[in-house]
């Protein structure tokens, strides 16, 4: 055997072992761990200020919960809303959801609100993964069209708006809403009103 043909053969075999090992890593489910851990760096923080004001959020969406019962977003008016756009069969979803369910557990609910938009076809998938993880904030699907202002491709994304009807804050990809200055930017937003 040649030496190129030992190369490429060593290359080949260097390549199956790293592709199983991320196949494996898959499989089982590490790869959201991976994933919760990277988060936990605080790499992934959303950036976040009262004075990056994006542009006007808009109330025109109608929400329906697991149980079947529609709102508006409008409903929320005049409080601090925190709106984000999630799947279970989305990993990076999937891997910020411990963060957000303990950020839901601190916020002050009367001042918060947490709009949880799954983009799942199936609600009875959304029940089971939500009952699975012991999730406790609300769920809700779209009952109306999406205002031009939400629409984009990916997912997680997350808006926060303020009780003024602007969205200060919009994350696209998966972020650590656990942190203290979030929640004081959530909380802060209700005594400026």
């Amino acid at each position: 055997m040649s030496k190129m043909s030992k190369k490429i053969l060593k290359e080949v075999r260097d390549w199956g072992i790293f592709l199983g090992i991320l196949f494996l890593v898959y499989v089982t489910g590490g790869h959201i761990l991976l994933q919760r851990l990277f988060l936990q760096t605080g790499l992934f923080n959303p950036s976040a200020s009262e004075s990056a004001q994006l542009s006007t959020a808009s109330y025109q969406l109608r929400l329906q919960d697991l149980s079947g019962k529609v709102y508006s977003l409008s409903d929320f008016e005049g409080k601090t809303i925190f709106f984000n756009f999630w799947a279970t069969w989305c990993p990076p979803c999937v891997a910020e959801m411990p963060g957000i369910e303990a950020l839901y557990q601190k916020a002050d609910h009367d001042k918060v609100i947490f709009v949880m938009m799954s983009v799942d076809d199936d609600p009875s998938k959304v029940e089971a993964f939500l009952k699975r993880n012991e999730y406790s904030f609300p769920v809700y699907f779209l009952a109306s069209s999406l205002p031009d202002v939400y629409q984009h491709n990916a997912i997680p994304r997350t808006y926060v708006i303020s009780p003024q009807g602007k969205i200060i804050v919009k994350q696209i990809g998966m972020s650590n809403y656990n942190t203290t200055a979030f929640l004081s930017l959530l909380e802060r937003q209700n005594k400026s009103k």
